[in-house]
């Protein structure tokens, strides 16, 4: 799906640095549910129009978002964006009969079960954002500022003279110097 928010980034040399808060969390609402929906489409799975309208709805609150900073002119009524990450994600589990299928997963075979770890997905979306805004070398500190998941993940368990770093299911960042990461795209 394209975004909006995407291009009127692009149209206006616009970066994550340049938006305001309001506007990077809804930014992230969107790449969260993106991430929801490419698992079940996995699956073989179909959001309904009505999601898909939701999603459309908090494109066009983040543009306002962005335009706001452009020119200045209120557009948006209130600082959240309108659906929440759960809220979709709960009507996409409804819609798809999600919760069932897993409890019959479990049910039949323990081994067969999926699950998706939520601080792998929220890593996942803070370094596309990095890897977005061209950020592919990276020191320890500037990984505080682009990614406090991936930084708290990293300093947890880094290990002096070892291969430190985060695999997710997008990215590889790990550490080609001492405290210097590469970020790539899988």
């Amino acid at each position: 799906m394209e975004y909006a928010y995407v291009k009127l980034m692009q149209e206006h040399n616009l970066t994550l640095n340049d938006l305001n808060e309001d506007a990077i969390n809804g930014i992230n609402t969107i790449k969260d549910i993106e991430k929801s929906i490419n698992m079940l489409a996995k699956r073989g799975k179909n959001v309904s129009a009505k999601v898909i309208s939701k999603i459309k709805t908090n494109d066009k609150w983040v543009c306002g978002e962005i335009l706001e900073i452009l020119d200045g002119k209120q557009r948006n009524n209130t600082d959240e964006v309108p659906f929440d990450e759960e809220e979709i994600i709960e009507q996409i589990d409804e819609e798809n009969n999600i919760e069932e299928e897993e409890e019959n997963d479990y049910n039949e075979d323990e081994d067969n079960t999926e699950s998706f770890d939520p601080i792998g997905i929220r890593i996942d979306n803070e370094l596309d954002v990095a890897y977005i805004n061209g950020n592919t070398r990276i020191s320890l500190d500037e990984l505080k500022n682009l990614s406090r998941t991936a930084y708290d993940v990293v300093f947890d368990n880094y290990e002096q003279n070892a291969k430190n770093g985060i695999q997710t299911t997008y990215f590889d960042l790990l550490e080609t110097e001492k405290y210097i990461f590469t970020l790539t795209k899988k």
